[in-house]
């Protein structure tokens, strides 16, 4: 949870560290990132989304599976973060991820917001 919040901070702060430190966070994260609720998961790509910084396929590949593991846990503002994130960094989540966050949408759509469907 403390490295999300770390990037999620840089990114609501609109700062961006060097790619260098960006990348050591990131191993960090895949160190741990099977201990990633949905709401650091959605947070995380969403602060790299906002940093314009794309992670490595090796990590967004732990986020799919990860995403995967916990997405009943995953709220309408997971949903999308996570959604616009990827579209911003331009990452094709597989389309089994694809399937499964649809369904989870459809389960929790009555929770959307209007930004929520937008971001979608």
């Amino acid at each position: 949870q403390a490295l999300s919040n770390i990037v999620w901070a840089w990114a609501t702060m609109k700062f961006k560290p060097a790619k260098e430190v960006l990348t050591a966070m990131e191993l960090r994260m895949l160190a741990c990132i099977d201990d990633f609720n949905a709401q650091a998961l959605a947070n995380t790509v969403w602060a790299c989304a906002t940093m314009r910084y794309k992670p490595s396929q090796e990590m967004m590949s732990a986020v799919e599976r990860c995403t995967l593991a916990c997405l009943d846990a995953f709220n309408a503002q997971n949903l999308a973060n996570m959604v616009w994130a990827c579209a911003t960094i331009r990452y094709h989540l597989s389309s089994r991820v694809l399937a499964s966050i649809e369904r989870r949408t459809l389960e929790c759509l009555h929770n959307f917001i209007p930004k929520n469907l937008a971001n979608m």
